[in-house]
C-alpha cells in the first residue's frame, strides 16, 4: 500500500512538473515576450512625445529660414534687378550727384560682363567736389535700393582752373563700380523652389 501511494506522489509530482513546464513554456515565455514588446513600444512613444516640442522648435526655426531666405530673394530682386535698366543708374548716379553738389565730369559705361546667372555692367566716373560733397554722394549711393558695388576710387586735390567754379578744398577723383542684372529664368527658379519647399 504504501508503495502505491509513493507511486501516485511520484506520478502526481512528475504531472506537477509537467504542467508547470507548460505553463512556463505556453504562458509565461509569450507573456513575457508580448510585454518585453510593449514595453518597448511604451519607450518609443515616450521618447517621440519627448522629442515633439524640440521637433516643433525645429519646424517653426525652418519656416522662419525660409521666411528670412523669401524676403532675401525679394531684396535681392530690388537690389539686382532682372533687367539691367541701365537709364536708371545713369539718371541715379547722376541725379544724386546733383543733389550733392558734386560735379560728373565724366560717366562713361563699361563693356557688360556675362556669367551664367547675372550680368555685370561696369561704369567710370570723374568727379569734382569737397570731401564731404563726396562723401555725401557716396552714401546716397549707398543707400539705394539698387545694389553698386564700388570697386575702386581714388581722390586727390583738384588742380586750379582759373574758373569761377573752382572751390577751397576741392577734389577730382575716379570711381569704378559695377551693376547686376539676374537672369530671369534663374531666379525665378529660385524663388518657385522656394515656394514648393514644405
Amino acid at each position: 500500500m504504501i508503495a502505491g501511494v509513493r507511486k501516485d506522489s511520484f506520478k502526481l509530482i512528475v504531472a506537477l512538473i509537467l504542467m508547470g513546464g507548460a505553463f512556463i513554456y505556453f504562458v509565461y515565455l509569450p507573456y513575457r515576450q508580448v510585454a518585453a514588446r510593449l514595453h518597448s513600444a511604451v519607450e518609443a512613444a515616450r521618447t517621440e512625445i519627448a522629442l515633439q516640442p524640440t521637433r516643433r522648435m525645429e519646424i517653426n526655426e525652418l519656416s522662419e529660414n525660409a521666411d528670412d531666405l523669401r524676403r532675401r530673394l525679394s531684396d535681392g530682386r530690388t537690389r539686382i534687378p532682372a533687367s539691367p535698366r541701365l537709364h536708371e543708374v545713369v539718371a541715379q548716379v547722376s541725379g544724386l550727384a546733383l543733389q550733392h553738389e558734386v560735379l560728373l565730369l565724366r560717366l562713361s559705361p563699361g563693356d557688360p560682363i556675362e556669367h551664367e546667372t547675372y550680368s555685370e555692367y561696369p561704369y567710370a566716373v570723374e568727379f569734382r567736389g569737397t570731401f564731404t560733397e563726396i562723401s555725401r554722394w557716396l552714401r546716397a549711393l549707398e543707400q539705394e535700393t539698387r545694389l553698386y558695388d564700388v570697386r575702386s576710387i581714388s581722390m586727390e586735390k583738384a588742380e586750379n582752373r582759373k574758373s569761377k567754379q573752382a572751390t577751397e578744398g576741392a577734389l577730382e577723383g575716379k570711381l569704378e563700380f559695377t551693376v547686376f542684372a539676374a537672369d530671369e529664368g534663374n531666379s525665378e527658379s529660385d524663388e518657385d523652389r522656394l515656394d514648393r519647399a514644405p
